[in-house]
């Protein structure tokens, strides 16, 4: 685990960090209406043998990012500028947490960055293909 990273989760669970909370936005598309929703962490975890930071949020949310490089994380700031693999997960708004319920968009650069996206949401079509220049992930 990165160093920094170690630091960041350390704090946070012991207290001695308080994310920003705000609006998400994954390779420069927001995920509902810009500043429209907020997101506050609940857990921060790293899975050490797998390479894998999970960022669960208070609603039942959670974000998986794989191999993720460059990150800040502060009460004034989050972003995280690389990752190799973005998955995000929620429930529909309104509805019980169930499976059938459950939505995802998953984020696979393929040429630095070429983003293809896959999804089972009808909001971001499955198979779409983006151009970013911004942060893997951001929390505005």
């Amino acid at each position: 685990m990165p160093k920094n990273l170690k630091i960041l989760i350390d704090e946070f669970n012991v207290g001695k960090l308080t994310p920003k909370v705000g609006a998400l936005k994954i390779y420069n598309i927001w995920f509902g209406r810009p500043y429209d929703n907020l997101h506050k962490i609940s857990n921060l975890s790293f899975l050490e043998k797998e390479n894998i930071l999970e960022i669960d949020f208070d609603e039942g949310e959670r974000l998986t990012l794989w191999s993720p490089k460059n990150i800040q994380i502060g009460s004034n700031i989050f972003e995280i500028k690389n990752a190799s693999k973005i998955k995000w997960e929620w429930y529909l708004y309104g509805e019980d947490k169930t499976e059938i319920n459950k939505r995802f968009w998953v984020f696979k650069p393929l040429l630095g960055f070429i983003i293809n996206i896959t999804s089972n949401d009808e909001y971001l079509k499955s198979g779409l293909k983006v151009k970013s220049y911004k942060n893997a992930l951001e929390i505005l």
